[in-house]
This record gives structure tokens, sequence and C-alpha cells, in this order.
């Protein structure tokens, strides 16, 4: 009975520190890709999906010093579940810059800025296609950053241009008015047919 006793508790002991084990490698795996996720713009651009990672982990980090290992297991599980939320809150902003710069594309491109600011309007183009490419890439801060780029570039082309086609066509009729005039004078000196 004694040693049965003790195989019992040295099998508790082996599931403990099992238990322990998978805990610790998985805080150090979210951690790692917390950090990661960090780095591509997660505080900046999910912070409050970042903010609510970061407290479960610290909470997992908890019961694991506390020696609650199993609940450190669970709590592990939860953590990495909410890091592909953070992920998917990430790649959701993504989009939605993209989308917001496509649109600032198609304005820019109705407001003649291929003609106008051909340059900027292909910048914006240019950057519109890097982030689709890094958001692929799972370069979630730079597919972010360059729509944000593509969007601003794209705004500022179709203003400018605006202008220019405005000013262009305010000449236009200057012209047209001036000829128009000069007909008018024309016809009150010509003779009269006969």
């Amino acid at each position: 009975i004694e040693m049965a006793k003790q195989v019992a508790q040295v099998a508790e002991d082996v599931r403990q520190q099992t238990y322990r084990v998978v805990a610790h490698n998985a805080i150090l795996e979210i951690a790692n890709q917390l950090t990661h996720f960090e780095r591509e713009g997660g505080r900046q651009y999910a912070a409050a999906e970042m903010n609510k990672t970061l407290n479960m982990l610290e909470k997992c980090k908890d019961l694991l010093h506390g020696q609650q290992f199993r609940d450190a297991v669970r709590q592990a599980a939860d953590t990495k579940a909410q890091l592909d939320i953070l992920v998917q809150e990430l790649e959701r902003v993504a989009l939605k810059k993209i989308d917001k710069a496509q649109s600032a594309l198609n304005v820019a491109k109705q407001s003649k800025a291929e003609r106008y600011q051909n340059d900027a309007f292909s910048q914006a183009l240019v950057s519109l296609d890097k982030a689709k490419a890094s958001l692929e890439g799972e370069g979630l801060r730079q597919a972010i950053e360059s729509a944000i780029q593509s969007e601003t570039l794209a705004a500022e082309a179709s203003e400018k241009s605006l202008s220019q086609w405005t000013e262009d066509e305010r000449r236009r009729c200057d012209i047209l008015l001036s000829k128009a005039r000069v007909a008018e004078v024309l016809k009150l000196w010509a003779p009269p047919k006969a």
C-alpha cells in the first residue's frame, strides 16, 4: 500500500511537471508571437486586442508561478485563441485600409489624376500594390502603412488634378468667350449683305 502511494505520488509529480513544461513552452511561444505582432502594428492598429492578449498572457504566467500548472495550460490555450483574434483584427484593419486606398484611387481617377498628376497617381498605385503584396506575405504593418500612403497620395493627386483641370477649363472658357466677343464685334462691323 505504501509503495502504491509512492507510485501514485510519482505519477502525480510527473503529470504536474508535464503540465508545467507544456505551460512554460506555450507561454514562450505566445510571448514570441505577441512580440512579432507588436512589431507588425498590434499596439498601434489593434490596441484593444493587443492589451487583452497581454493581460491574458500575464495571467497565464501568474498561474505558472503559482504552480497551478493545469490551469496555466488552459489559460495558455485561451491566450493563444485571443492571439488569433488579434491577428484577425490586424488583417481586418489592413483590408479596410486597402479598401479605403482603392476608393481614393477611384476618386483620383475620376478627378483626372492620371492626366494631371500622373506621377502621384502612379505612386499611389504602386503603394496599393505593395500593400496587397505585403498582406499576402503576412507583413501586416507594411500592408497597413502602404495602404495609408496610397490613400494619402491618391487624395493629394485628386485634389491637385481637380485644381489643374478647373484652371484649364477656366482658361478654355476664357478663350471661347474672347472668340465669341471677337465674332460679335466682327458681325457688327460687317457690311450688310445685299
